[in-house]
């Protein structure tokens, strides 16, 4: 996968995360990644390191979002955490 498929993947997840809160995150992923069988197993560990990393910093995350008056989406979120932690979506 291209790292804009890794990211497309990741925003893919967390959107389906938040459609269902009371599933267990990780239900949610195995789900997702059932229905996705040609991600390999590499894609899918940066996909889930970047969702798994979002979701750990999801207040921060949110906070800077809503102080730049910006809605909290997956898609920011994804975003926001690129951006603020300096981190590249590896190929």
């Amino acid at each position: 996968m291209t790292p804009s498929a890794r990211l497309a993947a990741s925003i893919d997840l967390l959107a389906a995360m938040e459609a269902a809160p009371r599933k267990p995150a990780d239900a949610v992923a195995n789900s997702f990644f059932r229905e996705r069988r040609y991600i390999g197993g590499g894609d899918r560990r940066a996909i889930s390191g970047l969702v798994w990393d979002v979701m750990r910093g999801w207040r921060r995350l949110g906070w800077w979002l809503q102080k730049q008056n910006l809605p909290v989406s997956a898609r920011l979120l994804c975003g926001a955490r690129l951006v603020l932690d300096g981190m590249a979506v590896s190929a």
